[in-house]
């Protein structure tokens, strides 16, 4: 495998699996002929079926042999990893690199299918900062919940994926990766991985969405949509999760496919996925809330952001952020100060670009700009937005909070979140952001 490599988790190995470690081992044996020696409490601490094969009155447990020959080793592999440290590696995307232009005249050398080809990934050093992911609030309700430890700290699957622009690079061997984990997942009944390799896949088509006309990215799809309609099986009173995501995703993404040959193959075999499809598209969904979003549009929209507007304006922008006390909203205030620091929200319609809270730090992020520059500090309020988070900030205001009396909590109490003190500082009144929010859904 070259995949990046994962640390396990050390409050992991030496609280969780120690004591399974000395319990007798079972190959499991894949589809190339690749074998891995599994300890036996680890498979039955996490999956009923394995548990059945390793425990009851089966040939499996005499020969100590578990057959998974119908799956691939570097699949079986991502199993293995994740039932002893919680996590599996997965191939980045592949980069591209445009061709030498051909002079032979082949009308088809400036196609997009055939202008770009694949480069092997050359990097081979392992990648230990890569953390254990964790789902957190699930993006699909019929999917179980999962908690995975994180041993490397705050670095996320989505700042990875954020390193490789989809126009730059191809996208097939991480999507079917991820894909044949969740098959395998579900096959054994490892409800854990199962989630996670979905999630996985939900940030990968995000960051691939929305697709444009032509793109090389169409092909990777085509290739992951059978593979994923070939795998998993129809629900009766749901949707299978992984199906649901997939067919949403070609659905906002039909015109891109409309020029793909293997797409409208695809399209013509029928079956699950094309019944699947038209569902999504007879709902008419433009995507107004951002992909895999719905919900009451507030009347502004949501707050993607927060413009500080600073100088020595005499009157206050008439869109700035008001006190929920009525109390002067200038920033700088009371330091009778002729530099007037003013907070204005930008909006957005597109639910998944919208703030689910705000941080105070001593560290600028994009589009941020410093709240105590008058006095030579730095104090930055950054956007955060989590795509695991649901509730999404539709208005802010200020609020100075001299004491936590009857009155200053009364006022803040229809708000949902409080950022922390600006100010920050002894003998100076404290200074926060508040916010409301509203509950989104994922269609």
């Amino acid at each position: 495998m070259s995949d990046k490599h994962v640390s396990p988790s050390s409050s992991v190995i030496g609280i969780n699996l120690g004591r399974y470690m000395t319990s007798e081992v079972f190959e499991l044996i894949a589809g190339d002929d690749v074998r891995f020696f599994v300890n036996k409490d680890i498979l039955a601490s996490q999956s009923k079926p394995f548990r059945e094969a390793t425990t009851g009155p089966w040939t499996e447990v005499t020969e100590r042999k578990i057959d998974l020959k119908d799956w691939d080793s570097d699949t079986v592999a991502r199993l293995v990893e994740f039932l002893y440290i919680r996590d599996y590696t997965y191939p980045d995307p592949l980069p591209l690199t445009p061709k030498t232009p051909s002079t032979s005249g082949d009308p088809t050398a400036d196609s997009p299918s055939s202008a770009f080809v694949i480069l092997p990934n050359t990097n081979s050093e392992p990648d230990t900062s890569r953390p254990m992911t964790p789902p957190g609030e699930w993006l699909i309700t019929t999917t179980p919940q999962a908690s995975i430890d994180s041993a490397s700290g705050p670095i996320s699957d989505t700042d990875r994926l954020n390193q490789f622009p989809p126009a730059q690079h191809v996208f097939d061997d991480v999507l079917l990766a991820h894909a044949k984990v969740y098959a395998l997942a579900h096959y054994k009944g490892v409800d854990l991985l199962r989630t996670l390799a979905c999630k996985r896949l939900h940030l990968v088509l995000s960051r691939l969405h929305p697709l444009q006309p032509a793109s090389h990215i169409a092909g990777n799809i085509v290739d992951f949509v059978s593979y994923v309609y070939a795998n998993t099986d129809t629900l009766l009173n749901s949707e299978e999760p992984l199906r649901k995501i997939t067919a949403q995703f070609v659905a906002l993404n039909l015109t891109a496919f409309q020029t793909e040959p293997q797409a409208v193959e695809l399209v013509g075999r029928g079956g699950d996925f094309v019944k699947d499809l038209m569902s999504k598209v007879c709902r008419r969904l433009p995507d107004p809330d951002g992909f895999f979003w719905s919900a009451p549009r507030p009347q502004k929209g949501y707050i993607s952001n927060i413009k500080v507007i600073n100088g020595t304006i005499a009157a206050p922008p008439a869109d700035r952020v008001t006190e929920v006390h009525g109390k002067d909203c200038n920033i700088s205030y009371p330091y009778n100060d002729p530099y007037t620091i003013w907070l204005v929200p930008e909006y957005t319609t597109v639910a998944g670009e919208a703030c689910t809270s705000f941080k105070v730090s001593n560290v600028a992020s994009t589009a941020t700009q410093n709240l105590d520059r008058t006095h030579g500090g730095q104090v930055y309020l950054n956007g955060v937005r989590d795509s695991t988070v649901l509730e999404k900030i539709t208005e802010v205001a200020l609020a100075r909070m001299p004491g936590t009396t009857e009155f200053n909590l009364q006022a803040i109490k229809k708000y949902d979140g409080m950022s922390l003190d600006f100010r920050n500082k002894a003998g100076t009144e404290p200074l926060h952001l508040v916010w409301k929010t509203v509950k989104t859904r994922r269609i």
